[in-house]
This record gives structure tokens, sequence and C-alpha cells, in this order.
């Protein structure tokens, strides 16, 4: 017998051994499987969603949902279209931890009520073009003021508002005093090359809710100064054309260490602005317009209310020199 020959043998029989091997494994994975849950497991592993627990997650599963007593079933593609806790929890990588009732359903400490609002809503955008503002289905509304509060606080501890709610971040162009759309989300880095733009952040047209508090990272190059706050601002039409500032507005000047407003809102505490203590600072601004806060130390704060500032106005953002920054954190109000 040649060399060849005797090393093919050889190798023929490692790969015997190694299917041998493979078929006990399977065989021994079987027999663990009856031990734990009788003949039954092996005809029917299936999770309370329908699946077999053995095959990978389909956005066409059936999730059974008990919400807060209501049994409810809905399509994992449903639960999983919108960024936010639902589509983390139901991706399908938590099927094996997440809280089920005595039957084997998913349990949702929830208002069924609300909930169910939320699906019926996440039903219609998934049927929807994603990406089409002017065709996006408007989120639920309640005649009732305080069930549409428990609503909001409802999707926003499911981080989910960013999406129901839309801003957008525009830019203010002097030169055209027009409003040109920077980016759908706010929260996109926008590098600043130092042109005499300002930025503002717009509601999307299925947003009816407005901005609390707001922070901004900065990350200066060659930065002279930032204006920080909030703003009036007027659209005479949906084309962005004869955009205009209006009266009502308060920001926090970074060079001059002080508070600018309107003429309406004049009690103000005007208290040197501390330099940053990182190098790339947060701002945030509080609260329509009663505090700012830079790394978390207060730098100014209203001794007037707030809201003698007129109910329209929106975060505002201008920048001398060249900087990025980014949008970090909303807070809707309620």
């Amino acid at each position: 017998m040649s060399d060849r020959e005797t090393l093919k043998r050889i190798l023929d029989e490692v790969q015997g051994v190694k299917d041998d091997n493979e078929s006990l494994k399977r065989d021994y994975k079987t027999l663990k499987l009856m031990e734990n849950g009788g003949s039954a497991a092996l005809q029917s592993p299936t999770t309370a969603g329908g699946r077999n627990q053995f095959e990978v997650p389909s956005p066409n599963d059936v999730i059974s949902l008990n919400v807060g007593g209501r049994n409810l079933d809905v399509m994992r593609k449903t639960l999983t279209f919108v960024p936010g806790q639902l589509k983390i929890m139901f991706s399908g990588d938590r099927d094996k931890v997440l809280p089920r009732d005595s039957n084997g359903r998913f349990f949702l400490d929830e208002s069924p009520i609300l909930f169910t609002e939320l699906v019926e809503h996440l039903r219609d955008v998934n049927r929807a073009l994603p990406r089409d503002a002017e065709i996006r289905p408007s989120p639920p509304t309640f005649s009732d003021p305080e069930k549409q509060k428990r609503f909001f606080r409802m999707v926003d501890s499911m981080n989910m508002s960013g999406y129901l709610y839309p801003f957008h971040l525009h830019r203010y162009d002097p030169g055209d005093e027009k409003l040109h759309m920077v980016s759908e989300s706010y929260s996109t880095m926008i590098d600043h090359a130092g042109e005499d733009y300002s930025y503002v952040l717009q509601r999307g047209l299925s947003n009816s809710r407005k901005v609390q508090s707001f922070e901004v990272q900065i990350f200066p190059n060659d930065c002279k100064s930032i204006e920080i706050g909030w703003q009036e601002y007027n659209l005479e039409n949906s084309d962005n054309d004869n955009f205009q500032f209006r009266a009502s507005f308060i920001v926090l000047n970074t060079e001059t260490s002080e508070i600018l407003a309107s003429n309406n809102y004049r009690e103000f505490d005007r208290r040197s602005v501390p330099l940053p203590s990182s190098v790339n600072p947060v701002i945030r601004c509080a609260n329509r317009g009663a505090g700012w806060y830079m790394d978390g130390r207060l730098v100014a704060e209203a001794k007037a209310e707030v809201k003698e500032l007129s109910s329209d106005i929106e975060p505002y953002i201008s920048i001398s020199g060249t900087a990025k920054f980014r949008i970090t954190k909303l807070e809707y109000g309620y």
C-alpha cells in the first residue's frame, strides 16, 4: 500500500470517529430532553409565541401577551418595528427571560387600554411607508387630559417618544432667510464650520408635543461663543420661506457669561458662567428657560416664572466659530 493510500485510510477513519461523536452528542441531547420534559418535549418544543424553541425568531411570530390582565396577540414585527424598549424586549433574544403569566403569556404591567391604542398605532405605522413623514399616522390622542398624560408617560418609559413624536434639526441660513433640514434625527452630530448659521428644532407633522428640557454636547475647535436656549420662530408657509425669529427668546451666551432675553422676561439671575469642567462640555437647558447647567453645575436660573415666555418657544443653538455639537437628550413636556 502506498503512502498516499495509507494517509487517505487514516483520514477516513478520523472522519468516521468525528461522525460517530456527533451522533452520540445528538443522542445525548435527545435523552436529556426526554428526561426533563418527557416525550411531549420532543413533539412540540414551543415558546409562548408558538415558535419552536430551536428555530430562529421570525418577524411573523405571533406573540401572546397578557397586558394588565387582558390577553392580546400581536405579530413580532409589529412590536419591534419602532425603536425602543419593545423592540429590545421582543427581538427574540429575551423570550426565555421575560416574565410570563401562569398560561405562558408574556406579561406587561401596563394599562391594557393605553397599550392596545399603542399597538393599533404600531400596526398603522407598519402598514405605512416607514420614512415618509407626510403619510406617517399620528399617534393616539385622548379627550381626557389625564389619560393623554398617562399615554405620554408610558411611551416615554418605553423610549419610543423620539419616533412617535419626532423633532427634526433645521439650520437657519440668514443669506436666504430660510430653514434647511439638516437631519430627520435631532441627535445627529453637526459639524459647524464657522458659517453664520443658527439651529432650531422643529416638530414633525405628527408631533403635538413640546420639548421641556434638552442637553447638548459641544466639541469645540475654534469656538468663540455659543448661544443656547429657547427661541420663538415663525414660518409663514410650509416651504420654509419667510422664516422669522419672533420677540420671545431666552438664551445663555457663553462669551459674555450672561442671559440674553426678550423684553418681556427680565427677571433672571445673571451670574458668571464658570469654565466647563470637561473638554467636551454638556450644556443642559432645563424647563423651558428656568435654568442652565454646564457639566452638571447650575450656571443660571430664573427669578421669575417661565410662563412669561411664549408657549411656542423651541430649542435654539447658535455658534460663533468652528465646533461640532450633538443634541444628546430631549425631555418632553406633559
